[in-house]
């Protein structure tokens, strides 16, 4: 189990960064404006790997391969931030999102039906 949270924790924080890197692409290309299209599906699929790093995670946890104790202490606040942030929110409680995995451990912890 804790080698399945290390993983998963490594996972999380590589997608993080690479989210980051998207980021910065995009304020440079606004700035200059040249590939803009390019550099913002970029940041799409940056923020699609991050979510799919957490959503394999939740699905983890509600699949008890992991401590699920632990992982609540770890990423409560993770999820909850996710799950209520502008952009992602849309992303993830929507009736057909791909990140159900996510949907269901934010409702589970929140007590949302």
């Amino acid at each position: 189990m804790a080698q399945t949270e290390i993983q998963l924790r490594a996972l999380v924080e590589e997608t993080r960064k690479q989210l980051a890197e998207a980021d910065l692409k995009v304020i440079e290309v606004l700035r200059g404006d040249e590939m803009k299209n390019a550099v913002i599906d970029f940041r799409k699929t940056a923020l699609e790997r991050h979510l799919n790093a957490y959503d394999e995670a939740c699905q983890k946890y509600i699949e008890g391969k992991i401590d699920k104790i632990s992982f609540r202490d770890m990423y409560r606040s993770e999820i909850r931030n996710l799950a209520e942030n502008e952009v992602t929110s849309k992303l993830i409680l929507s009736e057909t999102s791909n990140y159900q995995s996510i949907k269901k451990v934010y409702k589970e912890w929140e007590n949302k039906s």
